[in-house]
């Protein structure tokens, strides 16, 4: 099972392969209020995560990161 993740070099958080780089999530979505407490992205940004630039997702990730610590 190991052989199926791998560590994220942006968050360090371990996620299954097929997770692109430029996303935080895990590949485990446990919303809790309006949360995920697995990558910590809302609603909102999971809406809007596909029709962000590579860019725009790096500097969320980094603010997800931030509010998360």
């Amino acid at each position: 099972m190991l052989k199926h993740i791998k560590i994220c070099k942006t968050t360090g958080v371990k996620r299954k392969r097929n997770v692109p780089e430029d996303s935080p999530c895990t590949g485990v979505c446990r919303m809790e209020g309006t949360r995920c407490s697995s990558c910590n992205r809302t609603y909102e940004d999971l809406e809007q995560w596909f029709y962000m630039s590579r860019e725009a997702r790096l500097q969320r990730m980094e603010q997800l990161k931030n509010e998360s610590d």
